[in-house]
C-alpha cells in the first residue's frame, strides 16, 4: 500500500515539474469508487486516497449480547448446558451481524456503481444498524414485524436493483435473518408448550 502511495506521488510530482499542474489537480478531484464513513457519507476523491491516511474499506462487526445466562463472573457455572446455551447463542449474535454486515456492504456498493443515490442509501444502512440487531430481532420486534420490514426492503431492492446476482447478494442475508428470526419463534413457542404441560401436570 505504502509503495503504491510513494509511487503515485512521485508521478504527480512529476506531472507537476512538466507544467501540468492544472490536469493533476482535474484528476486529484476525481470521485473514487471508495465511499468515506467519517462523518456524512460521501465519496472519497483521489486527493484523499492520496494524501490521507489509508483506511480499511470494510471491517465485519460481531456484536456479543449482554446475556443473563453469561458465565462472566460465575466461576462455577459451566455446565454442559450453560456451555451449550453460550454457543448456540454466539452462534445466532455472529450470523445475525454478519447477515447485517453483508447487507451494510452490498449497499455501500450500490452506490458507489451509481445505482442508489447517497441518500436512499444512508437510509437503509442507517436502518440496518438499528434494527438488524440481536436484540431487537429475536427480544423486542415481533416475527410479523421482521418480515413486514424484510418485505419492504425486497421491493426496494427489486425496484432499484437490475442485476439478478446483485440482488441475490442483498436479499438472500435477510432470507437468513429471516430463518433465525423463525427458527427462535418457534423454539419459544415450543418451550411455552412444554413449561404449561408440565405445569397442567403438576
Amino acid at each position: 500500500m505504502t509503495d503504491y502511495i510513494d509511487m503515485a506521488n512521485a508521478l504527480v510530482e512529476l506531472a507537476r515539474s512538466k507544467g501540468f499542474s492544472k490536469n493533476v489537480e482535474e484528476i486529484l478531484e476525481r470521485e473514487a469508487k471508495t465511499i468515506s464513513r467519517v462523518g456524512e457519507y460521501r465519496f472519497t476523491t483521489y486527493r484523499d486516497l492520496l494524501y490521507g491516511k489509508p483506511r480499511i474499506s470494510k471491517v465485519w462487526r460481531i456484536d456479543r449480547l449482554e446475556s443473563s445466562g453469561a458465565t462472566f463472573g460465575k466461576v462455577t457455572d459451566f455446565t454442559p448446558s450453560s456451555i451449550r446455551r453460550l454457543i448456540q447463542s454466539g452462534e445466532i449474535d455472529a450470523r445475525i451481524s454478519l447477515d447485517r454486515m453483508e447487507v451494510i456492504f452490498a449497499i455501500e456498493d450500490l452506490i458507489s456503481d451509481g445505482i442508489m443515490s447517497i441518500e436512499e442509501g444512508d437510509e437503509i444502512i442507517r436502518e440496518a444498524r438499528e434494527f438488524l440487531t440481536t436484540e431487537q430481532l429475536l427480544y423486542r420486534k415481533r416475527k410479523e414485524e421482521v418480515i413486514e420490514a424484510y418485505n419492504r426492503f425486497v421491493k426496494i431492492i427489486e425496484s432499484k436493483v437490475k442485476s439478478p446476482e446483485r440482488k441475490e447478494m442483498l436479499i438472500s442475508p435477510g432470507r437468513d435473518i429471516i430463518a433465525i428470526v423463525s427458527e427462535a419463534d418457534d423454539a419459544r413457542r415450543a418451550s411455552n408448550h412444554d413449561d404449561e404441560s408440565i405445569g397442567r401436570l403438576v
